[in-house]
C-alpha cells in the first residue's frame, strides 16, 4: 500500500508541476509564454526541492531540517492542537 501512496503522490507532483507550465503558457503570448512555461515549472520544482522534499538521510542520522510533510506530523502530534 505504502508504494501505492508514493506512486499516487510522484504523480500529483508531476501533475502540479504541468500546471504551472500551462499556467505558464495560457498567461502571456509570443515568446513570453514559452518562456513563461519553461520559468514557471522550473521555480517550482527549484523551490520544492528547497523546501519540501524529504531529505536523505544515509545510515539513519536525523536530517538536518525536516520536510514539511514531517514538520505537519510534529504539529498534529502535539497536545490540545
Amino acid at each position: 500500500m505504502r508504494s501505492a501512496n508514493l506512486a499516487v503522490k510522484f504523480l500529483l507532483e508531476l501533475a502540479a508541476f504541468a500546471a504551472f507550465a500551462y499556467w505558464g503558457a495560457v498567461t502571456w503570448t509570443g515568446a513570453a509564454a514559452v518562456v513563461a512555461a519553461i520559468a514557471a515549472p522550473a521555480v517550482a520544482v527549484a523551490v520544492w526541492g528547497v523546501f519540501a522534499a524529504p531529505r536523505y538521510c544515509p545510515r539513519g542520522r536525523a536530517p538536518r531540517s525536516l520536510s514539511t510533510e514531517r514538520r505537519a506530523a510534529r504539529v498534529r502530534a502535539r497536545p490540545g492542537a
